[in-house]
């Protein structure tokens, strides 16, 4: 697996980093964890970089969560690698928690956190529903929007029929006995 997974990084690979990978000893170029590892020191972070921009890491204010957790785990990765994976789940969940917005969902998402058995996934679904109805809450055309469907839905009209007057239209010209003179007379 290894081999393969290493032959299809180097296929993908493109410019500065193709130049790095190919020169690479065979033995490393064959091994995906080894040639991720030169790729790693010629371009990104080091272990120690990596763990100190996980440790000092926030969510944004407008960031999406599953992006925040996403990186979360690269740098977790690049700093461990080979951490196992029940105490990387567990700092993880201590970082996500940390990390998180003062005034939105923290409160809550912690007070399940202090539970032990609930895990990250069932955080970030947590924090993901407090925050999409905070959003959602907070923003007034939101909810005029919101209330301009009801009442367009309550008088029965959708997109379509919104403008529209009664009576006119290519609808009427259809009905047998319209010829479009005066109110509704028939042709003689």
């Amino acid at each position: 697996f290894g081999a393969k997974a290493a032959g299809i990084l180097k296929s993908a690979l493109k410019g500065r980093a193709a130049v790095v990978a190919y020169p690479l000893p065979q033995e490393k170029q064959d091994n995906f964890d080894l040639l991720v590892a030169e790729l790693r020191l010629a371009f990104g972070l080091d272990s120690l970089t990596a763990w100190a921009a996980f440790c000092s890491r926030r969510m944004g204010e407008t960031e999406p969560i599953d992006g925040y957790v996403a990186y979360l785990r690269v740098l977790l990765d690049i700093s461990h690698p080979r951490l196992g994976q029940g105490a990387k789940s567990e700092i993880l969940r201590s970082q996500f928690v940390w990390g998180l917005p003062q005034g939105t969902a923290k409160p809550l998402v912690l007070a399940k956190y202090e539970d032990g058995t609930v895990p990250l996934e069932s955080l970030v679904i947590l924090a993901k529903d407090h925050l999409k109805a905070a959003r959602f809450e907070g923003s007034k055309s939101i909810e005029i929007a919101a209330a301009a469907m009801r009442m367009r839905a309550d008088q029965g009209k959708g997109k379509r029929g919104w403008h529209r007057s009664p009576g006119k239209g290519k609808g009427m010209a259809r009905e047998a006995d319209y010829t479009g003179k005066g109110q509704g007379g028939k042709a003689e």
